[in-house]
């Protein structure tokens, strides 16, 4: 079982702005990886072996409503 310290550093990142038609994913969680391979994302390994990235048209980010909010 991982500690608190260890999930912490488990980190994912989203990246995009409005000068690019793609997202940067970042992520330092192997389940994480996992399910952006089952998406059939791209994912490589970064550079220094801590993490994996790739990247992604900005339409695949959406966004949901929190549930009990209008």
């Amino acid at each position: 079982m991982k500690t608190n310290d260890q999930l912490m550093e488990a980190e994912t990142i989203i990246r995009w702005d409005e000068s690019s038609e793609e997202a940067v994913l970042w992520t330092a969680s192997i389940v994480v990886r996992k399910q952006w391979k089952s998406f059939g994302f791209e994912v490589g390994e970064t550079a220094g072996g801590k993490g994996w990235a790739c990247r992604v048209p900005i339409d695949r980010i959406t966004y949901k409503p929190l549930k009990g909010k209008a």
